[in-house]
This record gives C-alpha cells, structure tokens and sequence, in this order.
C-alpha cells in the first residue's frame, strides 16, 4: 500500500466526517465553519483513489472476475451490513429517527444490496458503495482481456455509458445510476496509475502546485453550475496527483507512515460509522452546553468521529475480517 494513499484515504473521510460535522453544527450551535460547503467533495476523492488502487493491487495479480469480485464483497460487505443492520434496528424502533429528511423515504432491500432507487438507504452514506461495486463489476470484466489492454475495455465501458447519460437524460433511477457521469472520476484514477506506470512521481515543486491549484478550485467553487464529476473532481484530482507526489517524503519518515497507517486503515470504518457518532455525541455535548462554543462544537464532533471509526475498525471491521477467513478456511 502507497503511504500517500492512505493519507488521502484519511482525507477523503475527514472532509465528508467534518462536512456532516459542519451540519450538526448548524442544527445544534450557531453555524460556525457554515462556509466549508465541500465536505462532499471526499467521496469524489475517494472515487479517484479507486480507480488508482483497484489498478495498482491488481497489477501483478491473475484474477478472474468472480475471484476479484468475491474479494471485493469480502472487505467491503460485512461492515456495511453490521452497520446497516443497526440503522435498521434503529428505523424500526423509531423510524423518524433514520432518514427524516429524506424526499423519497427508506429503501431496505436497496439498502443491503445496494441497488439504484430513488428512496435513500438505511445507512445513507452507502450510496457511495453503489458506485464502487458497480465499478468493481466494470473493472473486473478488463480482466478477461490481455494485460495490455485490461484498463482499455473498463475506460471505453465507463466512458461510454456517461457519454449515453448527457445525451438521453434519463429520468429512471436505474438508468441515472448507470449512467451517472461520477463514474468518470474512477477513469481519472485508471489513467493516472497508467501515466505513472510510465514516469515517475511528480517532483515536489510540481506536486506543491497542483495541490494548491486543485485545493484553490475547491475553495471557490468555481465550477458549481457543472456537472459534479468537473466542479469536484478535477479540483480533486488535482489534490491527487499533487499528494501522489509525496509519497518519496513520506516513505522516509516513519512517524508520518504510522500516521499515515493509522488514519487510512481506520478511514472505512470511520466513513460508516460517523453518522451514528454525530448524532449520539451532537446529544450527548448540546445537553452539557458544549454547543455553544460553535468551532469547538464541531471539532469534538470530528475528533469523537475519528476516535469511534478506529474503535470501530479495531473491534468490528478487523474481528469481521478474522471470523470470515476463519469460516472460508473451514
């Protein structure tokens, strides 16, 4: 695993963790940080990474689809069914509770196995996982082809598919899903790891550059009348390739790799279980006064979040894993 990946795998979940952080914020306290619009913008980042990784942890590999597909299932499935399942426990309870806001209500069966719907899912964050697995299922069909052309037939399906999207303007839930122009976002990370195969890192002038070009574009919200996967997503990439850069500084500093380590191996975990975090501990801070300090407010939110997500990491997302293997070994 590349150090800087699982720096920006941190990142990813604490710009959506801080994001929904910034929400509670406004519900609870005075809407300090009321400003920082772009939380959303870490599920872009992690749709790049994606692309990048499924690339680099498969390149040396012989894989059959089902093979890389079951792998798939195995490390992203389990967790989001425990989770899924407490949100469910949740809703039954006290439907009002889960989802509240949403336009459409809940979908449960679309919940469990991510299917396109209109309704949102019991774990609301999950929507994401849609989109990998329906890249998953796309990049896994490169590998019936020869090496040489294993990215050609994922990036031609992928492309294809949003180019059919702009132009028939679907208004079926399955069909926007299919055709959802995010899905270019896992190209941009396909053809980086190709650019990359060829040259080196860029040097760290250049990675300081498009780091802060990429982070000045996603400040200013320059491009929000466009399509998400521009006005997201190439600042995005940008911060990407910029970060990419420093994996030669990081691999030399072992305090920074643990860090690293640390906040990406945990990044999962903390992605699912942050919403149920924030609500419990907005409660819990709001009923000793703690809302009234807005910017503190939302940093402890954050911090709780990222403390939770690595105690959810450690003790469900690592003993899951264990009792799986365990199961398939038998």
């Amino acid at each position: 695993m590349l150090h800087s990946i699982q720096f920006m795998r941190a990142l990813a979940a604490l710009f959506v963790v801080l994001g929904h952080a910034i929400w509670k914020g406004e519900q609870y306290s005075d809407g300090s940080l009321s400003w920082f619009t772009i939380g959303g913008a870490g599920v872009d980042l992690f749709f790049i990474i994606s692309g990048f990784i499924m690339c680099w942890s498969t390149k040396e590999k012989a894989l059959t689809p089902p093979k890389f597909i079951i792998a798939r299932i195995k490390r992203i499935i389990p967790l989001y069914w425990l989770l899924t399942t407490l949100s469910l426990g949740v809703y039954l309870l006290w439907p009002e509770k889960v989802n509240s806001s949403a336009k459409n209500g809940t979908d449960i069966l679309a919940s469990y196995f991510l299917l396109p719907t209109d309704a949102t899912y019991l774990l609301a964050v999950g929507w994401t996982l849609s989109f990998e697995f329906y890249f998953y299922l796309i990049f896994s069909l490169g590998m019936l082809c020869s090496v040489n052309y294993r990215y050609v037939l994922p990036i031609f399906v992928l492309l294809s598919v949003s180019i059919l999207g702009f132009i028939i303007q679907p208004e079926s839930a399955a069909v926007v899903f299919f055709t959802n122009s995010l899905v270019l976002e896992f190209i941009f990370g396909i053809l980086i790891f190709i650019a990359f195969q060829r040259y080196s890192f860029p040097p760290p002038i250049l990675s300081s550059v498009l780091f802060i070009a990429g982070t000045a574009l996603l400040l200013s919200n320059g491009f929000n009348d466009l399509p998400r996967f521009i006005h997201y997503g190439i600042p995005c990439l940008l911060i990407f390739i910029g970060l990419l850069g420093t994996e030669s500084y990081l691999s030399t500093h072992p305090r920074l790799k643990k860090i690293c380590h640390f906040l990406g191996d945990s990044s999962y975990s903390l992605y699912l279980s942050h919403p149920f975090t924030l609500v419990i501990t907005a409660i819990i801070f709001s009923k000793i006064g703690l809302n009234e300090y807005g910017i503190v407010f939302i940093l402890l939110l954050t911090l709780s979040s990222v403390l939770a997500g690595y105690l959810c990491y450690i003790i469900c997302e690592q003993g899951l894993n264990r009792l799986i293997n365990k199961i398939l070994k038998k």
